[in-house]
């Protein structure tokens, strides 16, 4: 009877010290891995440089808005949120300029624009614009406006979303089509340069965008936008390769600097929404929908482990293969070690939620490579016009080349195709090296 008094007596003292431990916070500790993460979240890396901050002009952009009227509404949007103890994943689009202010008609979708993916059996944007040329002029005339604002960002040179509010720019919501289309009917009027000009004013405003950013929204949309403007600028130098270009062209269709591949900022931000989210959310939404989950929820370390993540983007190894424009190594996983999972298994279950993020990494490495193939057609057509495009393929300069790509030509459409790693949109993305009335035989 004795022993099983000391027994009970010694399973009581055990679990006052567990909980006392959970409560006073001091386990888990938080690891030199995870304060090293939390660090590089904060470096200069980590930080957006510019003068002028585009993210109140893009989250409001489908509002036809000047720019104190911008500035108005912003000071309200933050003023309501701040008063507010959460911030919620579905609520990013929250402004006080809803239902107060009319929001400008969308852009139309049309089976005829210049495409963000092309097929590989796409005839290119100038063809299609061509045969719709009135349609596209009247178009463009009526929904002038969305030109007028995708060309106000040029005026911007970087993002910084307030994600502690969740005030985050969604737009525009045009998506880089109206530039597309003044520029393909500027062309089409005779005036190539012009329209080249347009085309590489934008593409280096939004790869100064998309590298100046802390949302990954951001840095995706301006993907987008410049693989757009980046395909029909390779149509109208195909169909005249000899014209000179703008002085605007030569850093635009550059290759991409090692900064604008590393996502450093917008993966900072995506924890600084991380730790808002955390912050805010409910226990019915953590999931702690009883006392002994909520028990085993410890804020503080699950915020270091949510860095683990988004700081491999800040972090040596990764600069290293952005150097080297590798996939290798691939970013590692994580997972809790056994007094994480033993006093903060709530939190684990939140860390198994925030991996994977190297697609990411793999997007901004395919943009890189888009580049390289413009500049690869460039090269082909100042060599012999009667060589061997394949030939002359096996000789591409070597800044150029990259081991994880094929370049090549697809001879059955006659364009020039350099292979996909995310291949979420095809396998390939190609570029003409010709005018179709023209294309030498292989």
């Amino acid at each position: 009877m004795r022993l099983l008094s000391r027994v009970l007596l010694a399973l009581t003292l055990l679990g006052l010290l567990s909980l006392a431990v959970i409560l006073s916070d001091w386990l888990p500790r938080t690891s030199e891995r995870e304060q090293a993460a939390m660090e590089a979240l904060q470096s200069d890396l980590a930080q957006t440089r510019g003068q002028r901050n585009a993210a109140d002009y893009l989250r409001l952009a489908a509002f036809d808005l000047d720019a104190d009227l911008i500035a108005t509404i912003s000071a309200e949007d933050r003023a309501v949120r701040s008063q507010s103890r959460r911030v919620a994943e579905d609520d990013y689009a929250f402004t006080v300029a809803e239902g107060r202010y009319p929001k400008l008609a969308p852009w139309p979708q049309t089976d005829w624009e210049c495409e963000v993916w092309p097929d590989v059996d796409d005839q290119g944007c100038l063809p299609r614009v061509r045969s719709r040329e009135v349609e596209a002029r009247a178009m463009l005339a009526e929904h002038n406006r969305w030109l007028a604002i995708e060309t106000g960002l040029i005026d911007f040179d970087h993002v910084r979303a307030d994600m502690q509010l969740a005030l985050i720019p969604m737009g525009p919501p045009s998506t880089g089509k109206p530039v597309a289309l003044a520029a393909a009917l500027q062309h089409i009027d005779g005036d190539t340069a012009g329209a080249l000009d347009r085309l590489c004013i934008h593409i280096t405003s939004w790869r100064q965008l998309r590298a100046q950013s802390n949302n990954l929204i951001t840095d995706m949309l301006g993907i987008a936008i410049i693989n757009r403007l980046l395909r029909l600028a390779a149509e109208i130098a195909a169909e005249v390769p000899d014209l000179p270009r703008p002085d605007s062209c030569a850093a635009a269709l550059s290759l991409l600097e090692d900064d604008e591949l590393l996502q450093c900022r917008a993966f900072a931000g995506e924890h600084e929404l991380w730790q808002a989210l955390l912050s805010g959310a409910t226990e019915e939404e953590l999931l702690l929908d009883t006392p002994w989950k909520a028990l085993f929820w410890n804020p503080r370390h699950t915020r270091a482990l949510v860095a683990l993540q988004p700081a491999l983007f800040c972090q040596t190894t990764h600069a290293d293969r952005v150097a080297r424009r590798s996939l290798e190594p691939p970013m590692p996983g994580f997972s809790c070690d056994g007094w994480q999972r033993a006093f903060n298994s709530s939190g684990c279950i939140v860390l198994n939620g925030s991996n994977s993020n190297d697609r990411y990494y793999h997007r901004v490495l395919d943009l890189d490579a888009r580049f390289r193939l413009f500049q690869l057609a460039d090269w082909i057509r100042s060599q012999d016009g009667h060589a061997d495009v394949s030939a002359l393929l096996a000789e591409m300069p070597q800044e150029l080349r990259n081991p994880a790509y094929r370049f090549e030509l697809d001879a059955e459409h006659d364009l020039l195709r350099v292979s996909q790693v995310d291949t979420g949109h095809g396998q390939w993305w190609s570029l003409p090296l010709w005018p179709a009335a023209s294309r030498p035989e292989h």
